[in-house]
């Protein structure tokens, strides 16, 4: 069940595109809402499981869209994200800063890939690709990538800095992958044309199957249950 979503983005000025056809990030002003973080992607999955009702916030204000990229994620990860949402809805954190952060599996990912001898023309596209994904998970993670549930710990992580990278050095895994149930439509706001659609859903994939064949980033042993002080807060 899709959200009924108002997105929008503060005009950056035109900047050249780089070698995925993006150009910079612009910044994201949002308004939250509650919705389903299962989404279409991984609806169907969830099998005879605790009924929970757990939500993430997604809300952004926004002025034309063309359509969603269609971003395939692999069936075990989507088992990831429905695990998660269960745990979610059993009042489950996740332990903050992560053993592995979405900058060393950003990093990692980068030095799996240049292991392939690919050409200078490639490299540059994969650590452009690389590089994206940490803003676009910087940008996000506030507004679109948390559970409500989760908030009082992202303020207590992240207080007032102005260090936009901060979020990507605390977070790990689980938090990366719900990125990409929200990346197609975040993508649908660059109005892509189909080259650059694309190629930038290859990278996505690419990085989807290396994150496919790290199971270990996605366990529950990742979560804790949260403290009487922190239920109390939440509350």
């Amino acid at each position: 069940m899709s959200p009924n979503v108002s997105i929008g983005f503060d005009k950056p000025k035109p900047k050249p595109t780089n070698a995925l056809g993006l150009a910079t990030l612009p910044a994201i002003s949002c308004e939250t809402k509650e919705n389903s973080i299962v989404l279409k992607e991984i609806e169907g999955q969830r099998k005879k499981r605790i009924k929970v009702e757990t939500t993430l916030d997604s809300e952004v204000i926004i002025s034309s869209r063309g359509p969603d990229v269609q971003i395939k994620i692999p069936e075990s990860l989507k088992q990831c994200l429905v695990d998660d949402c269960d745990l979610m809805g059993l009042k489950k954190l996740v332990r903050l800063p992560s053993k592995v952060s979405v900058n060393r599996i950003v990093e990692d990912y980068v030095k799996h890939q240049l292991n392939t001898r690919l050409s200078p023309s490639k490299e540059s596209a994969v650590r452009e690709g690389a590089e994206a994904i940490k803003v676009y998970f910087n940008a996000s993670i506030g507004t679109q990538l948390l559970y409500p549930f989760e908030k009082i710990q992202f303020k207590d992580l992240i207080k007032e800095s102005d260090d936009d990278s901060k979020a990507s050095a605390i977070y790990g895994g689980i938090h990366l992958l719900r990125l990409f149930v929200k990346l197609g439509s975040l993508l649908s706001y660059l109005n892509l044309d189909e080259k650059s659609s694309h190629l930038i859903l290859d990278h996505i994939h690419d990085f989807l199957k290396y994150l496919e064949r790290n199971p270990s980033l996605f366990t529950a042993n990742e979560y804790e249950s949260a403290s009487a002080e922190y239920l109390k807060k939440s509350s």
